[in-house]
């Protein structure tokens, strides 16, 4: 059994190496990056004050994640649009433009 914190680190580790590869691939082919987080958020958040406050965190840190990515790109020369996003992972991440 692997706890929470150690699958949301490997989650995390995963991200990164996506991220590395992505930003590679758009350095060889000479193509830009859209960076993209959704974030999905139970509707009983909105319901309740601490948990809308929690809320606003996960945005935030999305928001702080892809601007890391941003900036590993620009500084490799990558042309990078960040994109975060709030809903359905699966219904969202194409809604982007």
């Amino acid at each position: 059994w692997m706890g929470k914190d150690s699958a949301c680190k490997r989650r995390l580790e995963n991200s990164e190496v996506a991220a590395d590869r992505a930003i590679d691939l758009a350095k060889s082919y000479g193509g830009n990056l859209s960076v993209v987080s959704v974030v999905d958020i139970p509707a009983e958040f909105y319901s309740h004050v601490q948990a809308l406050d929690e809320a606003h965190e996960l945005i935030k840190n999305a928001k702080k994640i892809t601007d890391e990515v941003k900036e590993k790109a620009d500084a490799q020369g990558v042309k990078t649009t960040t994109f975060v996003k709030e809903g359905e992972p699966s219904q969202n991440w194409l809604n982007v433009y």
